[in-house]
């Protein structure tokens, strides 16, 4: 007897492709239902397989979501033009008329508008494919069942479902092989830690006692607030409105949590500040960790000591729990890494140096712990180094480094504990941050010598049980210690003593895609992206996406969220869409855009506005305060011999200039710093009748003077905070020179580049050469040895000194 499968599987769509099965026909078969729909499915699943192993999947056409007519309904009322889609199975997605999308039909979306929370939520909404039985007729025969009233539908018709998804985990970027570029670096030594706010791109680096705050685009200071206490970490609020800061401590005090709003953005100058003290805390960086409804975790990486901060972290700053008067709570050992889980009830940390993470559940009228213990199979030795939670992939997983020997990064399941997957390591991690998408683990690693690398690790291979190996190690600053991600996982921030290493990350070889792979395909259908609606609250307005630059504070001002249908929407081009974009390239082979058009009319002016009223007087644009070269061993544009040159207490040629304040003498090179001699060799690039030549130094020392500008060496090298307050350009051969100048005599320039050479607040070296005024209306110009000091500098940081002068062989 045959079988027959229930209604249920009528409209559940295939995925996971089968082998073809045909029918073979001859005369006298017999013909039951099995056969009809046998012969149904090899066509149907010939051409899914064709769509989904030859086209792939996304949005073939139309489908765009648009603002509804009637302004009154814009709050819940969104149209869908008609289209067509091909899902990740291969079926095909047909909408033939526009449809109305009503946002109250979600439950989600109804919950969202009673509690609204006054904060700003994406909505996504997004296509798949169904299957709907229709047409209901009684069975007249059925084999299966004694019923003679029994229906089955007579027709399937293949339909699609919106759905809508709020607050989106992010869409993963397409992924290939991880490799590094180092962009640039921020000349910030001897930072203690890093913070980035995504939304108003911007920076901030702690360092010493003050906060600094940096544009990320450019790297530019922006501002900086001094808080008084030697600073110890920081974190920002992942809304972007707060800034967390740990300083001071030490010598028996408690170290203090300061909270500074800089939401709107308002710069860190300006920002409103709250603060207190973190009892019982040592004078270390803590481990931060912040919940999803907001909540702050501090933890004391040397004793465990924990104290949970409610979200926003009011005033009078005190931790939540342990409440005032209940015992402290304490790990009773060292941490390193802490994360949440999914629910945001949990926070997992690592205990240093063993196989153990604490698991503390934050929920409970007072905070409770228990322990896992990771294991691997077979067994081996554990030294958690540090640790993260990969969420955003799949179920959660704990993502541990482990010092060893050997030196590891595992993906352990937080239930059991048991290691999942272990990726071996060059070197010993010591810090790690993990893409968005939980795809790409990016581990700082460090040799005993202090050299420092960072090596990329696929999470997603892991997740699989068949991880891939570390990818080869990309150099950075030796000594660095701390990593830092930016939200769209293109840009790492690896600070060192030295300074902050900018290093971009780089991805997917276009060439590689051509080649043959994995074959396209799911295991169950997927939601095709329509379209993503940012920033929406409770009463706003969905409307379209106007042409030009987004005005977002207008837009939430107004209660406006817009329509954007190309965010996070995949689309999927036509054979005719790609002959056209093919025919278009080859017509206009490496021309770019074409002939230009004939310009416009001009427009007719349009009326003036008011007279604005005027602005408060700004601040005076010069700088006093900056560093000059205020002092040097020669004459602008006089006549020397060599021995004019010889500095006796170094016993050696070369140029010698002082500073009026101190500069850091780690900068000194001969791009910051050069001597040169004009030759008579024609410049071939120029057409010139000369060129300059550098006199090759043996070294740019630098120098303590015994009094500011003042040719008077106190000490060689720089002080006990590398700053110096003059240098010298040794010549390398001084017989050489004197042979240049031997028949004729040679003229010699001296250039120095301010831009290259910081001062202690990392302000160029004022260094353009104009004279400087005195009180008595004369200028201060390059004057001879003895009669300084003169001065550098035009008020403005940086800039180029040039001086000349005239060497002969003897007086």
């Amino acid at each position: 007897m045959n079988s027959h499968p229930p209604h249920s599987e009528f409209h559940c769509p295939e995925c996971a492709p089968r082998l073809p099965l045909r029918n073979f026909w001859f005369w006298g078969k017999s013909i039951v239902p099995r056969d009809m729909t046998d012969e149904q499915m090899f066509f149907l699943e010939k051409l899914r397989l064709h769509h989904q192993r030859l086209h792939g999947s996304g949005i073939v056409c139309g489908l765009r979501l648009l603002q509804h007519p009637n302004t009154s309904c814009r709050d819940r009322l969104i149209l869908l033009e008609p289209g067509s889609a091909v899902d990740c199975c291969g079926h095909d997605i047909l909408v033939l008329e526009q449809d109305v999308i009503d946002l109250h039909d979600y439950e989600a979306f109804r919950n969202l508008v009673k509690s609204a929370d006054g904060k700003p939520h994406t909505l996504r909404l997004c296509i798949s494919y169904r299957e709907c039985p229709t047409e209901e007729v009684p069975v007249l025969y059925d084999e299966c069942a004694c019923s003679d009233t029994r229906c089955a539908p007579n027709r399937i018709l293949e339909t699609y479902a919106i759905e809508l998804q709020i607050d989106p985990k992010p869409t993963p970027p397409m992924q290939g092989a991880i490799t590094y570029r180092r962009s640039s670096t921020l000349l910030i030594d001897n930072p203690v830690g890093l913070a980035l706010g995504e939304a108003a791109k911007r920076l901030f680096v702690a360092k010493g006692s003050t906060l600094l705050e940096l544009d990320v685009s450019n790297g530019a200071l922006k501002g900086t607030r001094d808080l008084g206490v030697p600073l110890l970490g920081l974190d920002i609020a992942t809304d972007g409105t707060r800034l967390d800061v740990v300083g001071g401590g030490g010598g028996g005090t408690d170290p203090s949590l300061f909270a500074l709003d800089i939401g709107g953005p308002t710069s860190i100058a300006a920002a409103a500040s709250r603060q207190g003290a973190l009892k019982g805390f040592d004078a270390a960086a803590p481990l931060f960790g912040e919940a999803a409804d907001g909540r702050l975790a501090l933890t004391s990486r040397a004793s465990g000591l924990l104290q949970l901060f409610a979200a926003g972290i009011p005033a009078p700053v005190q931790p939540e729990k342990p409440a005032a008067g209940d015992p402290p709570f304490s790990l009773a050992a060292a941490a390193t890494g802490s994360a949440y889980d999914s629910s945001g009830k949990n926070l997992y940390l690592g205990l240093s140096g063993g196989a153990k993470v604490a698991r503390v559940a934050l929920d409970q009228a007072t905070l409770q712990s228990s322990v896992i213990t990771l294991a691997t199979s077979p067994a081996s030795t554990i030294a958690i180094a540090g640790l993260s939670l990969d969420k955003a992939a799949g179920p959660d997983r704990l993502i541990v480094q482990d010092a060893g020997p050997p030196s590891r990064l595992l993906l352990a399941d937080p239930a059991s504990g048991l290691v999942d997957a272990t990726v071996q390591l060059d070197h010993p991690p010591v810090d790690m941050v993990v893409s968005a998408d939980g795809a790409i683990a990016h581990v700082l690693v460090r040799d005993a010598a202090g050299k420092a690398f960072v090596q990329s690790i696929d999470l997603l291979a892991m997740r699989a049980k068949s991880p891939r190996p570390a990818g080869a190690p990309f150099p950075v600053d030796d000594k660095s210690f701390g990593l830092r991600l930016a939200a769209d996982g293109r840009t790492i921030y690896t600070l060192a003593p030295d300074g902050i290493a900018v290093v971009q990350v780089e991805a997917l070889d276009c060439g590689d895609l051509l080649k043959a792979g994995e074959c396209p395909g799911c295991d169950t259908p997927d939601c095709l992206v329509l379209a993503t609606i940012e920033n929406w609250q409770p009463g706003f307005a969905i409307s379209d996406l106007s042409s030009g630059t987004r005005d977002t504070v207008a837009d939430a001002a107004a209660k406006i969220a817009r329509i954007d249908n190309d965010k996070d929407r995949l689309n999927l081009a036509s054979t005719q869409a790609l002959t056209n974009a093919l025919q278009c390239l080859m017509e206009k082979p490496g021309r770019g855009g074409g002939i230009a058009g004939k310009d416009g009319k001009d427009g007719k002016n349009g009326k003036d506005g008011k007279d604005g009223k005027d602005g408060k007087d700004g601040k005076d644009g010069l700088d006093k305060t900056l560093a000059h070269l205020c002092a040097a061993n020669w004459t602008h544009g006089g006549e020397l011999v060599l021995n004019d040159l010889m500095v006796n207490r170094l016993e050696a040629f070369g140029i010698l200039v002082c500073f009026d304040k101190p500069v850091r003498a780690d900068f000194f090179d001969t791009v910051s710093f050069a001597v040169e001699f004009q030759t008579e060799l024609k410049d071939t690039l120029s057409n010139a009748g000369s060129s300059w030549l550098l006199i090759e130094p043996k070294d740019i020392l630098p120098l303590q003077m015994a009094e500011p500008c003042r040719l008077e060496i106190a000490e060689t090298g720089p002080d006990a905070s590398g700053m110096c307050d003059g240098a010298f350009y040794r010549f390398a051969n001084p017989d050489l020179v004197a042979r240049l100048v031997q028949r004729v005599p040679r003229r010699l320039r001296v250039r120095i580049n301010g831009d290259l050479i910081p001062d202690k607040k990392l302000r160029g070296l004022d260094a353009n050469h104009l004279p400087m005024i005195d009180g008595n209306g004369n200028p201060y110009w390059i004057r001879p040895p003895g009669q300084e000091p003169y001065a550098s500098g035009d008020g403005i940081a940086g800039g180029q000194f040039e001086s000349w002068f005239i060497l002969k062989r003897r007086g």
